[in-house]
């Protein structure tokens, strides 16, 4: 194993140690710690929006390298902390992975009739993709929660009550991932702070 693959394993996390932000009032983990104060204040601000609006819990996370696989990695997490309210199933799970250069975006089973497949996918190569080619991960975070806000605000009452209900299963049923995006990226062999980073690059 080289030095690059020394530090991306060193580097990954397991669910467990993903701290819930809600704990301290909050709904966005920087792990990765690749968002500026203002960013995550913004991001705060959205879901915030969302949860006293529509009771809607929408959270995001940022880490720098997963065990296991981006989408795994994305389907656990929301299984673990739960999100959103029970009865409707209604939660967002938000996940960048900044090595390999993934975004994941999983709804609740409640929200997938609003939030499908095919949405998330358009949504996230217009309006996430192109900032997180730049390395502007605050902006193409909030971007696409912004979206997915003013898209739940069309339909409030199923946002809030859920539009299917699921019969009983694991949370890994239940949790289904979806709308992830594979991002083109290459890792940066520079330092700052000890940290990696990573570039997104636009694919050609």
């Amino acid at each position: 194993m080289n030095g690059t693959a020394l530090l991306l394993a060193a580097l990954a996390l397991p669910v467990a140690d993903v701290p819930d932000p809600r704990e301290r009032d909050s709904w966005v983990a920087d792990t990765a710690e690749v968002l500026t104060p203002p960013a995550e204040n913004s991001l705060d601000r959205i879901a915030g929006d969302l949860s006293r609006d529509l009771g809607v819990e929408a959270a995001v996370v940022t880490v720098r390298e997963v065990e296991g696989t981006p989408k795994d990695f994305a389907t656990a997490l929301f299984a673990e902390w739960g999100v959103g309210e029970a009865h409707a199933d209604n939660g967002i799970l938000v996940l960048l992975v900044v090595d390999p250069g993934r975004i994941e975006i999983e709804p609740g089973y409640g929200l997938e009739g609003i939030l499908t497949d095919g949405w998330l996918g358009t949504m996230q190569a217009e309006t996430m993709v192109p900032y997180l080619e730049r390395a502007e991960f605050g902006k193409g975070l909030a971007a696409g929660l912004e979206a997915i806000d003013e898209r739940l605000r069309r339909q409030p009452t199923e946002a809030s009550e859920g539009t299917r209900r699921a019969p009983a299963a694991t949370p890994a049923e239940t949790s289904r991932l979806k709308g992830g995006l594979w991002l083109a990226g290459v890792l940066v062999v520079a330092l700052v702070g000890g940290l990696a980073a990573t570039a997104f690059l636009r694919r050609r």
